[in-house]
């Protein structure tokens, strides 16, 4: 027979020369015993309620870990472990989802935003006339004008121009004529030479990313040519990068025209 069943088999047996009073007690510290497991289970299913919550739940809701019992599982059992180590270690993973609460809006700021934009007032009046057939006469009189404004945005008109050929297109647009350049790594001037400033409408041609634009086109306009500099050692740069480098120095030298330069996010 096992070790442990003689014990308990030793227990029982011991048990029934105790006398009443002695059974009671041991009775009471039984159910003493119960009742602090049973506070300790519920004291864990609200502390794993309460990590679920700080895991899967609202960053603003923080963990609170007063009077609370910490465990940690060891092979397949719960131990339970220093309480004050606990804390401070949950406390660390507590604070890193808080988001910072959002200000208040400042007073006035909607209409520092909109000032100096154009304003189209339209007009709501009635004439005279109208008034008395809608209301009949005497049966209207006028309020103080209350201004309400509607904010609309109309984004840039943008249209695509299909041509049969590039020589079509250069024979429409002129490049002699017009503020044409043609960008290549060939090019006799580097991208920010050119003053765009003084120009109304600008061309920036760019070929395939593979091939760039062709080898006679370039020699026949070889003075309208820009260049991003570059190593020596590189072939070319990507295409939408060029064209974007290109397309900010237009708009540098242009003063960002109807675009925002400083933020007001601060003020």
């Amino acid at each position: 027979m096992p070790e442990n069943v003689k014990q308990k088999l030793v227990c029982i047996g011991n048990m029934t020369n105790f006398d009443k009073a002695t059974l009671v007690q041991l009775f009471l510290v039984q159910q003493s015993q119960l009742q602090d497991i049973d506070r300790k289970l519920q004291l864990l299913l609200e502390q794993v309620a309460v990590l679920n919550n700080n895991r899967f739940g609202k960053s603003s809701e923080k963990l609170d870990t007063e009077n609370q019992i910490c465990f940690m599982e060891v092979d397949g059992n719960i131990v339970f472990f220093n309480e004050a180590e606990a804390v401070a270690s949950l406390n660390e993973y507590a604070d890193e989802d808080e988001t910072k609460p959002r200000g208040r809006k400042t007073k006035g700021k909607r209409e520092k935003d909109i000032r100096g934009l154009p304003v189209n007032p339209v007009e709501h009046k009635m004439s005279e006339e109208e008034l008395i057939a809608e209301f009949g006469k005497d049966g209207w009189y006028e309020l103080e004008d209350e201004i309400y404004r509607r904010y609309s945005f109309t984004p840039m008109k943008v249209e695509i121009e299909e041509h049969e050929s590039f020589e079509e297109f250069l024979k429409k647009y002129k490049p002699e004529e017009n503020n044409m350049f043609f960008a290549t790594t060939k090019g006799k001037h580097v991208y920010s030479d050119p003053d765009y400033r003084g120009m109304n409408e600008v061309f920036i041609l760019f070929g395939k990313e593979t091939k760039g634009l062709p080898e006679d086109i370039l020699q026949k306009y070889i003075n309208q040519t820009i260049r991003i500099p570059m190593r020596h050692t590189l072939r070319s740069l990507n295409l939408s990068n060029s064209v974007a480098i290109v397309a900010f120095e237009v708009l540098r030298q242009k003063d960002f025209e109807q675009l925002e330069e400083i933020s007001s996010y601060f003020d």
